[in-house]
């Protein structure tokens, strides 16, 4: 079943391509910041794996700054309980 986008429990906010933000847990500011600091030293061609994902902010972060590949991975949202 397919729910609309604001019945979602999201923990990263996202920005989807239609410009829609997700509310999450996590503010996109926060994620930014958080984000400025793990890419620091880049991803630009490489590989990336992203485990415990959750709704994937960093995989797509991944490839926003140039991932050559990303796989994300989490067993808790995945499976249905999260």
């Amino acid at each position: 079943m397919i729910r609309p986008i604001e019945e979602v429990n999201w923990f990263h906010s996202l920005t989807l391509d239609d410009q829609t933000v997700t509310k999450g847990k996590k503010s996109a500011d926060v994620l930014k910041q958080e984000a400025d600091i793990i890419f620091r030293h880049g991803v630009q061609g490489k590989s990336v794996l992203d485990v415990g994902a959750r709704d994937g902010f960093f995989s797509f972060e991944a490839e926003r700054r140039g991932a050559a590949r990303v796989l994300a991975t989490d067993h808790f949202c995945w499976s249905g309980v999260g």
